[in-house]
Order: C-alpha cells, then sequence, then structure tokens
C-alpha cells in the first residue's frame, strides 16, 4: 500500500492518517512515519521506536513491526481533534518465556565469517521467522489526531508497548 502523500499527514480521513502511519513503519521508512505525529510527539515517538544510536534499531525494528497487524476499528471527530480505535494483533509475547532472542540465534547458524550486511539479513530473517512461530493476541487500541497545519497528525498513540519486543 502506497502512503498517498509520502511526507505529510492526508487531509480529511484521520483512519487513513492512521493506516500510513502504520504503513510507512512496516516498511522501515521512519522519516515518513515521522512525518504523521504532531510536532509535539515526533521525535520522543521515533525516539522510542528505534533507537538513534544504534544503527541496527532500524531494521530489526521493521522485521518486528512486520509481525504485527493493525486493524482500523472506528473514529471519531469533534473539531480539531480526531480519535481512531485500532485492534493490534501481535505474536503473544507471554507465550515466548523470554526465549525469542535466545531462539533467533540459534537459527542463525555460524556467522563468524558474515559481512555486517549479511549479518544483519541473516539476523532479521531469523527474528521474522521466529515470530511466526508465536500464536497472536489482539489488544484494543487508541490513537488520538490533532489538526495542525492543516492536516491530522498523531497526537498520541496508546496500544500495545510494541518495545517489549525488542
Amino acid at each position: 500500500l502506497g502512503l498517498g502523500m509520502a511526507g505529510c499527514g492526508s487531509k480529511g480521513d484521520p483512519g487513513q492518517v492512521v493506516k500510513d502511519f502504520w504503513d510507512a513503519l512496516q516498511r522501515g521508512n521512519f522519516a515518513a512515519a515521522e512525518s504523521y505525529l504532531s510536532q509535539e510527539i515526533a521525535r520522543e515517538v521515533m525516539d522510542d521506536l528505534v533507537d538513534p544510536s544504534n544503527p541496527k534499531a532500524p531494521m530489526i525494528v521493521q522485521a518486528i513491526l512486520n509481525s504485527f497487524r493493525l486493524d482500523i476499528v472506528g473514529s471519531s471527530e469533534n473539531g480539531d481533534k480526531a480519535t481512531v480505535d485500532v485492534e493490534m494483533t501481535m505474536p503473544d509475547k507471554d507465550k515466548m518465556s523470554g526465549g525469542l532472542m535466545d531462539s533467533v540465534y540459534e537459527s542463525m547458524g555460524d556467522t563468524a565469517n558474515l559481512s555486517e550486511e549479511e549479518y544483519m539479513q541473516r539476523l532479521t530473517s531469523a527474528l521474522t521467522a521466529s515470530l511466526k512461530k508465536y500464536p497472536t493476541v489482539s489488544e484494543p487500541g487508541t490513537v488520538s489526531l490533532v489538526w495542525q497545519n492543516d492536516k491530522w497528525k498523531i497526537d498520541e498513540l496508546l496500544w500495545g508497548d510494541i518495545q517489549q519486543y525488542y
């Protein structure tokens, strides 16, 4: 799915803004994802999602996010504010017993002679495969938006703790 208006929040449907934000995250286009956030929260949210001190973080975060699904359940608008109800489906963290990364590293095999790029490709492939082995759980969430600079911008994300996966 395309972003539609890359680099800026969509006009009109707040639910589409949330969907476009999520699509950008799953594609690893974090700059585009950030553009859907309000000025007040953009840096904090992106720093929470992608550790700016770790150059490998974006590939790992993208692999994890691709094991999630976000469904728009409904939305409402009230003047310059909107709320989008979502359902986040993700691997059941409770079933992982803290062994996710152990199983990832075991499935990677011998990595001693790999380049950094080959290592990261193998790591993200192993992570994606490992996450698919777990049953999923769905949780409701809410995304609040504000009308800012003639666009809907995400102002608050209240959904599952994505960071618990990395």
